[in-house]
């Protein structure tokens, strides 16, 4: 009973603990305004309109300004299922919370798989443990607000029962994951590609990659297109890469690794002790998420200090449990111990949390020019057309209208920017400063520790939200 008692004892207060420890800093993070506009603020907006009956509108993405859905980037219309909590709850630490407990809700279906398959709940406390200690979630957890990352328990879960027999739960766990992001349709082939050769499914399989296939080709090639009224964009970060001229370029698959891709994929594997690859068929499930993020030019999203690894996160560890279930039953318990003083000693050398190396307590504490930030904040007119910089705009999403600034800012009632920042195109930021300036529709109302508030003196009409009638997503639809 011990055997029993204890490691469920040690997860339960894992995960009170990670709950606790990543929620704080999360929202600390925001608090002290080392938020960003540029994901969390659009995220927000988009979930706060769609609470309130303007479904994904999304004025901030400079990708959909012709009209304003969000869905037009991304496809991901599983985030709707935030705005209940959005509607009660109107914040964006309602979406930061939400986060953490679907980040640490991944260590239960890992749990219930190393448990059912080494008959140890030891090993089944290690593993999970090694999951909430992963740099990796961490980093994906304090980096804002992602959707991908609501996909992660789903992925775990969807893992667990198809290994226990139950495919059917597997098919509709995995049928909600594909709505948090169209990648995600890649990760249902592998799971696919696993049940056919690893498990023996041919017809499970067989329907998992066409399901999976079909809803990543139908997203980015109909789907997006039609509501965006354009092509999918982020297949331009494998242009000059992989994609060609619009072909395929197989000969970037021979030299496409380089030191920074090598790195990420050694921090991904070694912690664990490289047993994923000892895993037999279930390694294919690794492979789209590796793929995708190795293959692209894109340097962030071969970085661990990012999001994009997330759905990798669960199926790591899932895979290296079935990895150790092929050794010897005597080396399996030692070799968990082994495994989470790895990742100890990973966190340790690069892990974002206190104690840990990379920890940077000045993202979490208050400084004089974030005061005066949260000053100017405060003075913004509830509900006004604004436009915005970066570090302040997560805190003033929670309206029908905000532009990054200077995207927007002709048509805005307030703008709200830092001086200190700087821009991509810096020439064309400053020429719009020295124009505000001088322009007498504008008044200055503060400026405190370089960060300025005007409003206009004499509002121009806000733009008008999209009817129900003429919805462009109706008639995408």
């Amino acid at each position: 009973k011990e055997h029993h008692l204890v490691p469920r004892i040690v997860l339960a207060l894992a995960l009170a603990a990670y709950c606790a420890t990543l929620i704080t800093l999360s929202s600390l993070k925001h608090a002290t305004y080392h938020s960003s506009l540029i994901d969390l603020g659009i995220f927000d907006q988009v979930i706060w309109n769609t609470a309130h009956g303007h479904w994904f509108w999304d004025t901030l993405d400079p990708f959909v300004q012709g009209n304003h859905l969000f869905l037009g980037q991304h496809f991901s219309p599983g985030i709707a299922v935030l705005a209940l909590p959005e509607l009660f709850f109107p914040s964006v630490y309602t979406l930061l919370v939400a986060q953490t407990l679907c980040l640490a809700a991944g260590a239960l279906p890992l749990y219930a798989l190393a448990a059912r398959r080494t008959g140890d709940e030891r090993i089944a406390a290690l593993f999970a443990l090694a999951y909430l200690l992963c740099p990796g979630l961490a980093f994906a957890n304090l980096f804002d607000f992602h959707e991908i990352t609501l996909a992660v328990p789903l992925l775990g879960w969807a893992l667990e029962r198809l290994d226990a027999g139950r495919p059917r739960a597997a098919v509709v766990l995995l049928c909600a994951a594909l709505l948090l992001k169209e990648e995600v349709g890649l990760i249902t082939a592998a799971f696919g590609a696993y049940a056919f050769l690893g498990l023996r499914r041919p017809r499970l399989g067989a329907g998992l990659m066409l399901l999976g296939l079909g809803w990543t080709a139908g997203v980015v090639y109909w789907a997006v297109p039609r509501i965006r009224g354009g092509a999918y964009l982020f297949d331009s970060r494998y242009q000059g890469g992989l994609l060609r001229h619009g072909s395929i370029n197989l000969a970037y698959l021979l030299h496409f690794l380089n030191g920074d891709k090598v790195g990420y994929l050694a921090l991904l594997l070694l912690p664990l002790l490289c047993l994923p690859l000892l895993s037999g068929w279930s390694a294919l499930l690794l492979l789209p998420t590796i793929g995708y993020t190795l293959l692209s030019t894109y340097p962030l999203q071969y970085d661990i200090h990012y999001h994009y690894a997330a759905p990798l996160i669960p199926l790591l560890l899932a895979t290296a449990v079935l990895g150790l279930c092929r050794l010897p039953p005597a080396r399996r318990l030692p070799l968990a111990w082994l495994l989470l003083a790895a990742v100890l000693l990973e966190g340790a050398l690069i892990g974002p949390l206190p104690g840990e190396r990379g920890f940077q307590a000045a993202t979490y504490t208050w400084a004089p020019r974030e005061e005066a930030m949260a000053r100017l904040v405060a003075m913004v007119p509830a509900g006004a057309v604004l436009a915005v910089d970066n570090q302040m705009g997560a805190h003033l999403t929670e309206r029908r209208w905000v532009t990054h600034f200077f995207t927007g800012y002709e048509q805005a009632q307030a703008l709200l920017f830092d001086l200190r920042e700087r821009s991509a195109t810096q020439a064309k930021r400053d020429r719009a400063l020295r124009s505000i300036a001088r322009d007498p529709a504008w008044r200055l109302v503060a400026r405190q520790q370089d960060i300025v508030l005007y409003l206009r003196r004499t509002p121009p009409s806000a733009p008008s939200a999209p009817t129900a009638a003429g919805s462009p997503l109706l008639r995408a639809s």
